[in-house]
């Protein structure tokens, strides 16, 4: 009984927590009309507010229109600009560049740009700028990024196979004290110090001396070491020993027949001593092992271009470019190649690939301007000789090819470079005949005169300064420059001849007379000499002897002078009467 009243009591209390009493409940009912209520009055605040800021902006039926200076606001141009800025100044040093002693790579870099957006605003074709509107957007970017990396490589000998300098001794793992061990393996070393690794240092640091002396007693050491042949021979190389380097080349081939690396050192040294009959075999041997090796028939083509066969070396050349198509010195050996064979057009792109593949190739170029040169297309050829400003001989060459086309203008600038660059008195000497062909005669003088004070004993410049000076009408000083001609080259007919033509213009007849007398005895009288000795002698009443003068130019003249010969038999005849008269 006492469990039954114990459940009757428990359903109860249940009942009572489910449903509570009557005024309680009224309360939650209050409650939750009032927070109804409260919840309503906040939606309607948010919703007047609302329609208020959307009236205000316009958007609405309701709205008052908008004011001119409300539009200004709303229609403003607006964009933005900015900058992306990179630099290695304000990086560090990474670790492993600094413990190799190298410098960090360059980094710049900008990033920049700018954009802009806003109305249109046309007066009479658009409305308050409401309607039509433009965006403008730019971005730039400038870089220049190096990216470097550090690698351990093989050494030279480690590449030509000889790993015992490099060895490291085998660890002894026995019952002796590990330190005496190793305390007395470094005294041994510091007593009996292997040769063959000194050389292979001072090798790669460049100390070739050194490194000679070090392979030498490697070799004293043990005469059938291969290696030490070839480091020796490698050290004779970079010491210029070429005769010496050639000899190890060759022990080390005969000690190691068919070693690579010999092979085509040995080819190099001897095609560097113009030895190509012996180079072939030797690169021939090495292709027949490394048939895709652009470097081996490169030199095969260089070997055999030496010796003129032109088929085999273009055949090389073209073996070399299938096996590496960006092999600059196979482009140049294919474009001699053609060069040879006359075939200017087919060289020509060989040498601009060159050039592009390798700017150190580029010189090259300035033997397809002699090809042009000689086969008469000077055209083609200056234009090559102006991709080098910075090359004194190639301006100066380009002025004097544009000087003999006649376009003295057009020479001006690159001879004023050449001699800028490299005065010389061949360039000194283009320069003033270009100013003279473009009447700037003052330049030109200026110019002759600067090379007669650095170098007073050349002959072309005293005549072309005394021309130019006759031209001039400064008879006096031109006289000076052909006497300086004259003592220059005593033989020579051309001095005397300008200086008695400078004595008829000045009518200094005497120094004329002498002049002539000088080419007279030099064997150089022409009619033309006896033609102005003629005029010489009427000028000065010596009627007989400038009639003999007349006769004897029209008897060597031969109708080569017509207008002078006319003027001859005239003065002749009156020459005559004035004779007769007498």
């Amino acid at each position: 009984m006492a469990r039954i009243a114990l459940v009757v009591l428990w359903l109860a209390a249940f009942l009572c927590i489910l449903i509570p009493p009557a005024v309680a409940n009224e309360a939650v009912v209050t409650d939750e009309a009032k927070s109804s209520s409260q919840k309503s009055s906040a939606l309607n605040r948010a919703a007047e507010e609302f329609k208020v800021l959307t009236r205000d902006l316009g958007m609405r039926p309701e709205s008052p229109p908008a004011t001119k200076q409300q539009l200004r606001h709303k229609l403003l141009w607006h964009g933005r600009v900015y900058e992306n800025f990179r630099n290695d100044v304000l990086d560090a040093i990474p670790h492993e560049v600094i413990q190799n002693h190298q410098s960090k790579s360059p980094l710049r870099r900008n990033q920049f740009g700018f954009n802009v957006a806003g109305p249109i605003i046309i007066p009479h074709l658009t409305k308050n700028g409401s309607n039509t509107f433009f965006m403008l957007s730019y971005e730039g970017v400038r870089e220049h990024i190096t990216r470097a990396s550090l690698h351990t490589v093989p050494t030279v000998a480690q590449r030509a196979g000889a790993y015992r300098a490099n060895a490291r001794p085998a660890r002894d793992d026995g019952a002796y004290n590990g330190g005496m061990v190793i305390a007395a393996a470094l005294l041994f070393l510091l007593q009996t110090a292997d040769p063959a690794a000194g050389g292979l240092k001072a090798l790669n640091e460049h100390r070739y001396e050194e490194a000679a002396a070090e392979f030498q007693k490697a070799v004293e050491a043990d005469p059938k070491d291969y290696a030490a042949h070839f480091n020796l021979a490698i050290a004779y190389g970079f010491l210029n020993r070429d005769a010496d380097g050639i000899a190890e080349y060759r022990k080390t081939l005969e000690l190691k027949p068919g070693l690579p690396q010999a092979l085509m050192n040995l080819a190099i040294l001897l095609l560097r001593n113009n030895d190509s009959q012996a180079a072939v075999p030797l690169l021939r041997e090495l292709r027949q092992s490394k048939p895709h090796d652009a470097r081996v028939s490169a030199y095969l083509g260089d070997a055999l271009l030496a010796q003129n066969r032109l088929a085999e070396a273009a055949e090389a050349y073209a073996s070399a470019l299938e096996s590496e198509p960006k092999s600059a010195s196979a482009e140049l050996g294919l474009a001699r190649v053609y060069a040879r064979q006359g075939r200017l057009d087919d060289c020509a792109p060989h040498f601009r690939n060159a050039a592009a593949l390798d700017p150190s190739y580029k010189s090259a170029l300035l033997e397809l301007g002699e090809l042009y040169e000689r086969a008469g297309r000077n055209g083609e050829a200056i234009e090559i000789y102006r991709e080098f400003p910075d090359n004194a001989a190639a301006s100066e060459r380009a002025g004097q090819l544009l000087l003999e086309a006649g376009d003295g203008a057009a020479a001006v600038p690159l001879l004023e470079a050449a001699v800028k660059r490299s005065p010389t008195p061949a360039n000194r000497l283009a320069l003033a005949t270009a100013y003279f062909k473009t009447k700037a005669y003052d330049k030109g003088l200026a110019v002759l005169d600067a090379a007669i004070q650095a170098d007073a004993n050349n002959y072309d410049v005293r005549m072309l300064a005394g021309r130019a000076l006759r031209d001039e009408k400064k008879y006096p000083q031109a006289t000076q420059q052909f006497l300086a001609a004259a003592q220059l080259k005593p033989s020579a007919v051309e001095p005397w001849s300008e200086l008695a033509a400078v004595g008829v213009l000045a009518e200094s007849y005497g120094q004329a007379l002498a002049a002539l007398d000088k080419v007279k005895a030099l064997g150089g009288e022409t009619s033309s000499h006896l033609y102005l000795r003629a005029i010489i002698l009427d000028r000065l009443k010596q009627l007989k002897p400038a009639l003999e003068a007349y006769q004897a130019f029209l008897a060597t003249s031969g109708g080569k002078h017509p207008d002078e010969e006319f003027k001859a038999r005239q003065r002749s005849r009156i020459i005559q009467r004035e004779l007769n008269r007498r």
